[in-house]
């Protein structure tokens, strides 16, 4: 598969392309180029990168490790 748009990004990992472009802006995720002859010039992703990305914002996720850390604690209990 070659470069992916953010829209075909969000369909791979199921997300929505708002969360791509979040990835991107929080530096996730980093565009390969943008597209040419295209309106907007929309940002290419490889789409490794893309589950890469998709992996590393839900280690980060905050909610993630608050239910980690009560899964801790109750298990300790």
């Amino acid at each position: 598969m070659g470069l992916v748009t953010a829209q075909q990004a969000a369909a791979l990992v199921k997300v929505s392309v708002s969360t791509v472009n979040s990835w991107r802006q929080r530096g996730l995720l980093k565009p390969v180029r943008r597209a040419e002859n295209a309106r907007g010039k929309p940002f290419l992703y490889r789409p490794i990168d893309v589950f890469a990305a998709e992996r590393a914002a839900r280690r980060n996720d905050p909610t993630r490790r608050r239910a980690r850390r009560l899964a801790d604690d109750l298990s300790r209990a």
